[in-house]
């Protein structure tokens, strides 16, 4: 510790060890209540400078000359930058303005080639001096940075030329698929017959009870009916499949029918498919077909011979064994054929399609449909429901 001391007394400067001297003089004396002889205030001590060793005051000089010298270097390299961009935007600007002039005479040139049908001649070379002195000059990075920035800004002003698109190659129609309609529109994507068919007998089957009132009851029967016309078409036509006779002959005589029926069937009214053959509209032909063999419950309709809306009297509920083949062209239902299922193939869970292939009733139909698509059925699907599992 006492070395310590001693060592920073020695470092420091000579006027302040004589001031402390004499402070610690001044302070004994005053504690004795007098003055030290020959007291007088000293001139205060220089201000103090930076305590250097020997041998590094010269490093000290040094840095200070090299630090002004850098300073100095910097100042000037910044002017220099300034006074090269200058030079630059200069430079640039004068090639751009001739750039400009080039492409105005080559256009003017060829518009006089095509109209008086000489050859443009060559536009002169561009003058080369400002770009080769541009070279022999080095260029700061600042300098070469907004150099490209404005070349970019350049290039981006200059339109592209268009590009051609490839012709789209038209897809041809896959073999097997029906062509267009002949009455000049696209063949329909919407709902094929086995959607159709199982559409309206969701409808068929939604119970309204004739036990409430009828200013409650019509309304819920004619939403259903709009519901179950969805399906059909405008020309919706039924005919007997085995006379060829018609059973409803337009929509008006069809909307009767079924009013009567939701009207007067109740809630035991239920209409279930038994079994399917679904015949697409391949082969050329935009009709699909599916024939169904159906089991209607508690069927209610007007008496025979009488108007289909059941005004003039219905008959008993009963229970109906039919096969019934659907048309669908254009999303609709158009056409429907009936037989009576006599019998009751479709009741039979384990008449399968090839015991129903030789059955009467399905020759006769599979005929119709072979006359309906020109000669050929085309390829089918079978669905037997009796096999397949339900919940509940």
């Amino acid at each position: 510790m006492v070395a310590e001391e001693e060592s920073l007394q020695e470092a420091l400067p000579v006027g302040l060890q004589e001031r402390k001297g004499e402070r610690e003089d001044v302070r004994a004396a005053l504690a004795a209540g007098q003055l030290p002889k020959g007291w007088q205030p000293r001139p205060p001590v220089p201000a103090l400078v930076r305590h250097v060793p020997a041998g590094g005051r010269q490093r000290a000089e040094e840095e200070e000359e090299e630090a002004e010298a850098e300073g100095v270097e910097h100042e000037v390299s910044l002017e220099a930058r300034v006074a090269l961009l200058e030079v630059e935007n200069a430079t640039l600007k004068a090639e751009n303005q001739e750039l400009r002039k080039r492409l105005v005479q080559l256009l003017q040139r060829a518009r006089g080639g095509e109209g008086g049908g000489g050859a443009p001649t060559a536009a002169p070379p561009a003058p080369a001096a400002p770009q080769e002195r541009r070279r022999q000059e080095p260029e700061p990075a600042a300098g070469r940075g907004a150099r490209e920035h404005r070349e970019r800004g350049e290039r981006r002003d200059v339109p592209e030329p268009q590009r051609e698109e490839p012709q789209r190659r038209r897809r041809d129609t896959p073999p097997g698929s029906p062509p267009k309609s002949p009455e000049g529109g696209v063949e329909s994507m919407g709902p094929n017959a086995v959607m159709l068919a199982n559409g309206q007998m969701e409808a068929y089957n939604e119970s309204i009870t004739n036990n409430i009132p009828p200013e409650k009851r019509l309304p819920l029967v004619k939403a259903k009916l709009e519901r179950f016309l969805g399906h059909f078409d405008e020309r919706i036509h039924i005919v007997e499949l085995k006379s060829g006779s018609s059973i409803i002959k337009d929509r008006r005589m069809f909307t009767q029918r079924y009013t009567c029926v939701f009207r007067e069937s109740g809630a035991k009214l239920k209409g279930t498919c038994n079994k399917r053959f679904f015949y697409d509209a391949s082969g050329g032909y935009k009709a699909s077909y599916v024939l169904d063999y159906e089991l209607h419950e508690s069927l209610v309709t007007a008496v025979q011979g009488t108007p289909q809306d059941g005004n003039l009297g219905v008959r008993e509920p009963r229970t109906e064994h039919l096969v019934v083949l659907y048309e669908e062209k254009g999303g609709k239902i158009t056409r429907m054929w009936l037989r009576p299922d006599t019998d009751k193939v479709g009741a039979d869970p384990y008449a399968g399609e090839d015991v129903i292939e030789r059955n009467e009733t399905f020759k006769a139909f599979e005929a119709k449909i072979a006359e309906l698509k020109g000669g050929s059925t085309g390829p089918r699907v079978f669905h037997n429901y009796h096999q397949i599992p339900t919940l509940g």
